[in-house]
């Protein structure tokens, strides 16, 4: 009985650490209208992609696949198109832009057009906006 309350706690710290370094790695945990995933960026197969698994770990789906680097995927809010949307940036373009997909990795659209490096995106808590940081 002991044992079993050690392994438990034991369990739930492990949680909030990897929770902890999940969140330090620029991994987003949101529920959408598939319920709760994890959307990460990662290099797993040599060139940054952006990629969406369950909330335990499972059933990796790779969302984009293309030769230029894609990073720091964010959940639109529920209240914008119900979580459907993810906001990134690549360098498709010679630079980075921001870029937004369905969660399902479909119609990719580049939202900024500029020589600058626009990196970073987030989305505003109504859905509406995105702020982003760049060098403008």
């Amino acid at each position: 009985m002991v044992y079993q309350r050690i392994r438990k706690t034991h369990f739930v710290g492990l949680m909030l650490v990897y929770l902890i370094y999940v969140t330090l790695q620029h991994y987003t945990i949101a529920q959408g209208v598939f319920g709760y995933k994890i959307i990460y960026a990662s290099d797993i197969d040599g060139d940054w992609d952006i990629y969406m698994m369950d909330i335990d770990g499972e059933n990796s789906v790779k969302l984009t696949d293309n030769r230029c680097p894609d990073y720091y995927p964010s959940y639109s809010p529920l209240g914008y198109s119900n979580g459907s949307k993810i906001a990134f940036f690549s360098m498709r373009d010679g630079n980075y832009d921001i870029y937004i997909m369905d969660i399902n990795g479909e119609n990719q659209i580049r939202l900024t057009d500029d020589p600058a490096e626009d990196k970073a995106p987030s989305w505003s808590p109504d859905g509406m906006k995105i702020a982003f940081s760049s060098n403008r």
